[in-house]
């Protein structure tokens, strides 16, 4: 599944659950004079509801505040900026019921902020801007780790997908498992651009590849052929 986001205003965040609304937001840097690095995000969202196992999660004013350590230089006493400010967009698409999807939409963005912080204090005299990007790649992978894991523990039959999007100014990334989708849309005249594969065993060569070696196969259903 692919879907459009609404912002859920104020934070903390909660699951987005009106089928149509809108939002812009103006990013705190913006605001402060970077109009160019940080464009507004206007989010829309829509979605067709199937069997209500699928949930959603927009946040367009999430920070990341680290501790700061070492020996603080004159650059880094006079700067104000101490938090990092992004968007997350998430995308979980249920099956075998409800909870895995609602445990994701709920635990996800906590999650990443405490694998951020996993290593520790920013040193006072570091750019919280590229240490904010040069963590979060490894952050968003022990993130999907400690949701699934924390999941596991409650012994409940159900999944999901997961699809994760972080928007920082002009820098996009994302991570996914299943076969959700992210999109990129860049207007009349141009060509979408997936931004997450579709792990499925029909259209992923290496998808098949990791569920062989680990022991498993796949074949087409009654309906495939």
């Amino acid at each position: 599944r692919s879907a459009r986001l609404r912002a859920a205003p104020g934070w903390p965040h909660r699951p987005c659950t009106d089928p149509m609304a809108g939002h812009t937001h103006i990013p705190a840097d913006a605001i402060a004079g970077d109009v160019e690095g940080f464009p507004r995000l206007a989010v829309a969202h829509s979605r067709k509801v199937q069997k209500g196992e699928d949930f959603d999660v927009a946040v367009v004013d999430a920070k990341w505040t680290p501790a700061r350590g070492g020996r603080a230089s004159s650059r880094a006493a006079s700067t104000a900026d101490t938090s990092i400010e992004f968007a997350m967009f998430g995308l979980f698409d249920g099956h075998g019921g409800k909870a895995c999807g609602a445990h994701c939409a709920e635990r996800f963005l906590p999650e990443l902020l405490i694998a951020l912080d996993s290593e520790g204090a920013v040193e006072s005299d570091a750019n919280i801007e590229d240490e904010f990007e040069r963590r979060l790649p490894e952050a968003l992978r022990a993130a999907f780790s400690a949701v699934d894991l924390d999941f596991l523990k409650q012994d409940i039959h159900s999944g999901a997908t997961a699809t994760i999007t972080v928007i920082r100014g002009r820098c996009i990334v994302t991570a996914a498992v299943g076969d959700s989708l992210a999109i990129l849309d860049l207007g009349p005249g141009f060509p979408a651009i997936r931004l997450s594969h579709e792990h499925r065993l029909d259209t992923l060569q290496s998808e098949r590849k990791r569920i062989e070696e680990a022991g498993g196969g796949g074949r087409p259903t009654e309906d495939e052929g």
